[in-house]
């Protein structure tokens, strides 16, 4: 089943990289020479092997389902949200809604000339350019917690973002 798996060109990447690695384990070669014979990283490998020896084969091919943990918004939090110009952004129904949860909600319309993500994409470059240059990290754990620390400072001394007329030079 492995073999066969190994070369299949429609089975999911992951688990022919798995099928592989496993393969190749069973061979007697080392975690390093399947490395570079897969390109695959020695973490993944070790997983991969760990799975298969403790649950089997079939479950050392697959994907563990993963769920985040539940999104945490107060109830006391003010949820800004950034919207264009669109005619069911500003209708009357969205007005009358809006108006059942005073304080709840802040909404923020574009300019007509500008674009949401003109701010989605200073703000990840303003990201990029401050702290999270030339950074290492050990763990996801730790980048994401460094990206929270940096952007509660930027919510520190928060600096109204200024649109800009833009010419694409089309016309």
């Amino acid at each position: 089943m492995l073999t066969e798996l190994s070369g299949s060109r429609t089975a999911p990447v992951r688990e022919v990289e798995r099928s592989k690695a496993l393969l190749r384990y069973a061979e007697g070669r080392s975690i390093a020479d399947i490395q570079r014979q897969l390109g695959v990283s020695r973490p993944a490998i070790y997983k991969g092997i760990d799975k298969a020896l403790a649950a089997g084969v079939q479950v050392g091919l697959k994907d563990a389902f993963h769920r985040p943990g539940e999104p945490e918004i107060l109830a006391d939090a003010v949820i800004r949200v950034v919207l264009d110009n669109h005619s069911a952004h500003i209708s009357k129904e969205t007005m009358a809604y809006l108006a059942t949860r005073p304080g709840r909600f802040e909404y923020v319309h574009t300019p007509k000339t500008g674009s949401w993500l003109n701010l989605i994409e200073c703000a990840f470059s303003k990201m990029a350019r401050t702290f999270l240059r030339h950074i290492r990290v050990s763990s996801k754990a730790e980048l994401k917690q460094r990206i929270l620390q940096g952007i509660a400072e930027f919510n520190q001394t928060p600096v109204p973002f200024r649109w800009k007329k833009f010419d694409s030079g089309l016309a």
